[in-house]
């Protein structure tokens, strides 16, 4: 059986291989949260392009649309002996027109939008991860010095009781 000084020194040396380990584990915790966290930030903004470029492309969609809608108008128009410069048919031209253009920048707007909601998400995942990390090494931290204090006390009692 051994002596209970040399017990005492073993516990604090378990003592302090347990804060490393743990210590490691808390910080690696941490970093694998913030790299997650990342990712998914990284997605977000990735997403957020993509709703700008995909609302660029339907406005521009939108428009040919009503272009292609003022030319059947006035073709219509003409066919019929309408004056299409003038009158009636030219303020229904341009309300078309008029009414297309808000259309698309409602289009662009809303895109827009989506963009800069996935961005704020992103920008928050990202605050997430970097606590996290944070977190992590503060707990990594505390358990060193919790450990430190255990061993210390391992090694009091061996040497003084």
């Amino acid at each position: 059986m051994c002596e209970p000084a040399t017990l005492a020194i073993i516990a604090s040396v378990a003592a302090t291989a347990s804060a490393g380990v743990g210590a490691y584990a808390a910080y690696s915790s941490g970093q694998s949260q913030k790299q997650a966290a990342d990712y998914n930030a990284t997605v977000m903004r990735n997403n957020a392009l993509s709703a700008e470029q995909q609302g660029a492309v339907s406005a521009a969609e939108h428009q040919q649309k009503v272009k292609q809608l003022e030319s059947t108008q006035i073709t219509q128009g003409a066919a019929s002996g309408v004056n299409t410069a003038t009158g009636t048919a030219l303020e229904l031209s341009t309300e078309t027109a008029g009414s297309g253009e808000l259309d698309a920048l409602r289009i662009l707007n809303n895109a827009q939008r989506t963009a800069s909601g996935l961005n704020s998400q992103a920008d928050i995942e990202q605050y997430k991860g970097n606590a996290a990390a944070t977190g992590g090494a503060l707990t990594a931290a505390g358990t060193l010095i919790g450990g430190a204090g255990s061993a210390a006390q391992g090694y009091y009692n061996a040497k003084y009781k």
